[in-house]
């Protein structure tokens, strides 16, 4: 099982096998925690990628290597895990192919079934009248993923790489919310009953890639790839509200009715050409271009009339031309790099309401250059220091520039903004390794800092947002630590100590937050008798400064996973406990203004789940894989 924890200051890109992975939330913390460590041949951190893997992810890069043989012939693997603690889940995944000395054609299929709960709610004062929130949140989604992959390598100097892949996230859902209404903080006024009942949900992604590779030698290869991804997300929920007393009688309801549409198409095309002359030196360059097109509406009724002001179509068009070189040279223990990547975006949208022609554009037109600095210098065959600058950036998620107002209940409400703009990172890192010991000093600073934030809206009602809010800093040490210690005993540490700097400044409001904080994360892999592999693995975070004012709360948790393999590792047993404590939560506190909330919640992070995994055949090589930036927005 893989122990996967870091702290960077934005976000942060997660590959395997150098393909993006689109997950995020809950679904990527559960898919690194069920990965098994006799999968990995390497992890590969990069907190400064050259110009060739694109300007986003600010935070850095992670690389997790999948071991693969090199045989021709016949390949099935399967697997199949259950899992409970409060509802049941169960996920599977099928995947066969057949490979030649030439070419290899492959299907997979996989599905995540089950609910998922969450519990969460807040306490605020407002204008000096509190208020107390508490949410049940039963996700009752379904994933489903099916994929065609096909490769062609006629001869050392071509290879054809084409991929079909559909994925499919459906089911219906339910909140339900109960909000006690105060006069001033101990007068109970009356309390509001409200629920979100998803009568519908629907995300579907339909993906296509061909991937042409020319090595005309050793020394030169080109690369050709077009890609075209459509996103269509729709829901129907059905949103009842019903204020009642303090002695809990009826005083009036509504039903409120909510329907989002999504329909998103990416479309690119890219050039990579990579030449290394001589062992000393390496050039890469390249050029990409996207395009992409979102049409999203959004109607909104109350008590079956349709409410003017919320239901609105909104239209974005996004256009990028960027272009890339890199140069490495290596001179004895000395290795020096550059690189720059240059990008032009055009963006423009459009707000009409559904019920007339009234119509907000903008347009809004960015060039802008990123380049990447390193210099190092091996001391001996143990040690290394180096020096490293990067200037990157991370651009909003499409769900976040749609400006409509979903409701959680009538005084809750998150709206989108338009009017986002990317957040620009630079990075200065000095680092140093000692054998099995990597220790990395860095300044990290953010401009345009862009995150979620609740301000007040009326007079007891809050508003979550998206906003560019001012500069995020962060000055950091980590360090990463892995060996032996015995024959039986594997370990591997993560740390690092943080200092936190949020300089708000939007709007009407300025104010400066600050605070130190730490992490530590560790797996233990004891090799039991009888070929059994007990991985025991923890994660700490201290209280820490949040995206805005709000400070986040200590969390951590513990898994414990029991798991043995048959057959030099085609058959794979495992029984996983995750968070056995069930301490992993996201409590927070803040005050803005005349605003102070704290909030609460945790998932259904602690399960059981028993997974076995099988294969047979062999595998010829792997996939030809290109990153798009532009589908981690979805």
């Amino acid at each position: 099982r893989s122990n996967l924890s870091y702290s960077p200051l934005a976000a942060l890109e997660l590959y395997v096998n150098n393909s993006k992975v689109m997950l995020q939330g809950d679904e990527l913390s559960t898919y690194l925690r069920s990965m098994s460590s006799e999968k990995i041949s390497q992890i590969e951190i990069s907190h400064n990628p050259n110009a060739s893997f694109g300007s986003e992810g600010a935070g850095g890069v992670i690389n997790i290597i999948l071991k693969t043989s090199e045989t021709s012939g016949f390949f099935v693997t399967t697997s199949h895990s259950v899992g409970y603690w409060e509802n049941l889940k169960q996920n599977s995944d099928f995947a066969i192919s057949y490979n030649t000395n030439k070419w290899q054609l492959g299907l997979n299929y996989n599905h995540s079934l089950g609910h998922h709960s969450m519990d969460y709610g807040y306490e605020k004062v407002q204008n000096g009248d509190k208020n107390i929130s508490e949410t049940t949140d039963t996700d009752k989604r379904n994933t489903y993923s099916a994929g065609i992959d096909f490769s062609w390598q006629p001869n050392h100097k071509n290879k054809l790489f084409m991929n079909s892949t559909l994925n499919v996230l459906v089911g219906p859902g339910e909140t339900e919310t109960t909000t006690e209404i105060y006069q001033g903080t101990n007068l109970l006024d009356n309390i509001l009953k409200a629920r979100n009942n998803y009568i519908e949900q629907k995300n579907l992604q339909y993906s296509n890639n061909m991937n042409y590779q020319y090595r005309p030698s050793s020394k030169m290869q080109l690369s050709f790839s077009v890609d075209w991804t459509h996103f269509d997300g729709n829901a129907r929920c059905e949103q009842p509200n019903e204020y009642f007393s303090a002695t809990n009688m009826p005083i009036r309801s509504d039903l409120f009715y909510s329907e989002p549409d999504k329909d998103i198409d990416i479309y690119a095309l890219l050039a990579d050409y990579k030449y290394n002359p001589n062992a000393q030196n390496e050039i890469l360059a390249g050029v990409k271009t996207t395009l992409i097109n979102s049409n999203n509406t959004f109607l909104f009724k109350k008590n079956g009339a349709v409410d003017t002001q919320r239901s609105n179509n909104f239209y974005y068009k996004e256009k990028n031309l960027e272009t890339y070189a890199q140069y490495t040279h290596t001179w004895n223990k000395i290795e020096l790099s550059a690189g720059l990547r240059m990008e032009y975006m055009h963006t423009y949208n459009r707000l009409q309401s559904q019920t007339n022609q009234d119509s907000e554009t903008n347009k809004q037109s960015h060039f802008r250059l990123f380049p990447n600095l390193s210099a190092s210098y091996t001391i001996n065959e143990k040690s290394k220091i180096a020096l490293l600058y990067s200037r990157r950036q991370d651009k909003p998620r499409y769900e976040d520039l749609n400006p409509f107002e979903y409701l959680l209940d009538e005084l809750t409400y998150w709206k989108g903004n338009p009017f986002l703009e990317p957040q620009i990172s630079n990075k200065i890192m000095l680092s140093y390794t000692l054998g099995n010991l990597s220790l990395n000093l860095y300044y990290n600073k953010l401009n345009d800092y862009f995150t979620s934030i609740t301000d007040v809206y009326g007079e007891n009602k809050t508003v979550m947002t998206t906003k560019n809010i001012g500069k995020q800093q962060q000055i950091g040490l980590d360090a990463i630590f892995s060996k032996r210690i015995a024959s039986w005993w594997q370990f591997s540490a993560n740390a690092g100590l943080y200092y936190f700097m949020n300089k708000l400044d939007y709007e009407t409001y300025k104010h400066e937050y600050k605070r130190p904080s730490c992490f530590l994360s560790a797996t233990n892999s004891i090799f039991l008798p009888a070929g059994i592999t007990l991985e025991v693995s923890g994660r700490y975070y201290s209280k820490r400064q949040g995206g805005s004012y709000e400070v986040s709360k200590s969390t951590g948790s513990v898994d414990v996973d029991l798991n043995k393999s048959w057959h030099d590792g085609r058959m794979r047993l495992s029984l996983l406990m995750t968070d056995i404590f069930h301490t992993e939560r996201w409590d927070s506190y803040g005050i803005k203004d005349a605003l102070n909330i704290s909030s609460w919640g945790h998932g259904e992070s602690r399960k059981v789940m028993l997974r076995f995994s099988y294969s047979f055949g062999k595998q010829k090589f792997e996939k030809v894989d290109k990153n798009i930036e532009e589908l981690n927005r979805l």
